[in-house]
């Protein structure tokens, strides 16, 4: 289970693992987690990534597992449950004639093919560095999450990437990949109302095992 700071958190946890690879190639390199903007011709020298989460879906595979959740009368009875897919680009600038964007682009490809899961380890270390407990994450319980997370590289075809790059407005195209991180599943803080057992309401129910027989004509 995962509560409504879940879609933020892997936001969270997927920027710092994008910082720790690019600070070991391009030391300084910043990361931020924001839609791709326009960059003054004096500040393409500075490099950074930008971890932009543009797309939220429901999950294929969990889409049926959420079961109905109510009764005929409508009483709570299970809690709903949505599993999600998350859809981020990370587009890199940086000195294009140090190839400082490729460079970036490498270590990041390494470094989540190496490992492509969400660790609780590392959902927790991102909390504490976002302020911990008088954070914005503060209350989080993604860590808590059964499924694992996982980040898969996308290869968008040509179209879907013009797409992508049109609806941001005056914003050129910078190098750039796609993940999906996979699933993450939201829950309502809400309580449902537990079904009483056979008997309790002074129900008796007749569980006796009949075992048929065959009716022998008489001679």
């Amino acid at each position: 289970m995962s509560n409504n700071l879940a879609i933020a958190t892997v936001t969270r946890v997927l920027q710092g693992l994008v910082q720790q690879a690019v600070g070991s190639v391009v030391p300084g390199a910043g990361v931020l987690t924001r839609r791709p903007a326009k960059i003054a011709d004096g500040e393409q020298q500075g490099a950074s990534v930008n971890v932009f989460l543009f797309q939220a879906t429901a999950n294929d595979t969990w889409r049926n597992e959420d079961l109905p959740t109510r009764s005929a009368d409508g009483t709570l009875r299970r809690r709903p449950r949505l599993g999600v897919d998350l859809h981020f680009m990370l587009s890199f600038h940086g000195d294009d004639a140090a190839l400082v964007p490729q460079r970036m682009l490498g270590a990041v490809l390494a470094e989540l093919h190496r490992e492509p899961r969400l660790t609780a380890p590392a959902i927790r270390a991102a909390i504490a560095t976002a302020g911990g407990r008088q954070g914005p994450l503060a209350g989080s319980d993604l860590a808590d999450q059964v499924e694992s997370i996982t980040l898969t590289l996308q290869r968008p075809t040509l179209e879907e990437l013009s797409k992508i790059w049109s609806v941001l407005f005056q914003v050129p195209y910078s190098l750039s990949a796609f993940y999906v991180a996979s699933a993450v599943f939201l829950e309502p803080d809400v309580q449902p109302v537990p079904v009483a057992r056979v008997g309790e309401a002074g129900v008796v129910v007749d569980v006796t095992a009949q075992v048929p027989r065959r009716e022998v004509p008489a001679p």
